[in-house]
């Protein structure tokens, strides 16, 4: 193949990359010319495409942020024990992130009470559970919550637990 051939080819790929980029079509282009001149010889068409390309102003659009997108915070809590000794005050929630990073929070509770912050690490986009449990001794009312605090703060809302105990 001719130099003036690979530089028609090299422009050809380069359009069809700037062009299909948002859609990865580019990958079935660079395999088609690796079955129709090599291995070899597609890499270095491949290589001068996105040099090409690049120098052009192509641009492959950039991946979204990594943020949280939303959470939840199921009501009521799960209670569970002896009223007169303890009872544990169960919650479950979710944190939904667009993709893989990690996400710090902490749980607020209505009496103030301090609790150390979480990681959690997302290795895909998408929800993933967490809990928190409170034990609380004889009849009590109170509401707990939680809040992200990076990559971007959001608090969810606040879910209220009540327990009458009869003696």
């Amino acid at each position: 193949m001719q130099n003036t051939d690979r530089l028609t080819l090299v422009a050809s790929f380069s359009a069809r990359l700037t062009y299909s980029a948002r859609r990865f079509v580019w990958v079935k282009h660079l395999l088609v010319a690796v079955l129709y001149f090599g291995y070899t010889s597609a890499v270095k068409i491949a290589k001068r495409a996105i040099v090409f390309a690049v120098v052009m102003g192509a641009t492959v659009p950039a991946q979204p942020p990594f943020r949280v997108g939303g959470l939840a915070l199921d009501a009521p809590p799960k209670l569970s024990g002896d009223c007169g000794k303890s009872t544990r005050v169960h919650y479950s929630g979710r944190i939904n992130a667009t993709g893989p990073g990690d996400v710090t929070y902490e749980w607020i509770r209505s009496d103030n009470a301090k609790a150390p912050a979480k990681t959690l690490h997302f290795s895909h986009s998408g929800p993933l559970p967490i809990t928190y449990d409170w034990s609380v001794k004889g009849s009590a009312t109170g509401w707990v919550a939680f809040r992200v605090l990076s990559p971007n703060p959001i608090q969810s809302n606040k879910v209220p637990f009540r327990i009458n105990c009869r003696y």
